[in-house]
């Protein structure tokens, strides 16, 4: 069951994360090559590798031969190799002091169990 359910995730998912990540590198490319716009350019890129990572962890929560608490710990470990050094490296925060970082990962987190939240007082009685 887990094999025909792990196909039936990959292959739309896959699709997904290849057309947003590809729109997000010809938007960035063309805004640090053509208008000389490193700013925008790094915000676009930051931005669009954020939406990839939610848009391919996305539906991990249909993977229904998995636990909610397996499914969840696999999506929070998605979203922390992706989203966190994202935000990390995309200047959005300042990071002079440990303090910063911590500040960061504090919103990080309670923006995530905020969504988780909200997803799972949505979908709940979804069969």
């Amino acid at each position: 069951m887990m094999k025909n359910e792990l196909k039936t995730f990959l292959k739309p998912t896959l699709r997904r994360v290849i057309v947003i990540l590809s729109i997000t590198l010809l938007l960035s490319a063309f805004l640090y090559w053509g208008q000389r716009d490193r700013f925008n350019a790094r915000n676009v890129l930051c931005t669009g590798i954020i939406i990839t990572a939610i848009a391919g962890a996305w539906n991990i929560y249909d993977l229904n031969s998995l636990s909610l608490i397996k499914r969840s710990l696999i999506h929070f470990l998605l979203m922390v190799i992706t989203i966190l050094p994202t935000l990390l490296l995309s200047g959005w925060f300042p990071i002079k002091t440990f303090g910063d970082i911590v500040l960061m990962i504090a919103i990080f987190l309670c923006s995530g169990l905020l969504c988780w939240t909200i997803g799972y007082l949505a979908f709940r009685n979804k069969k």
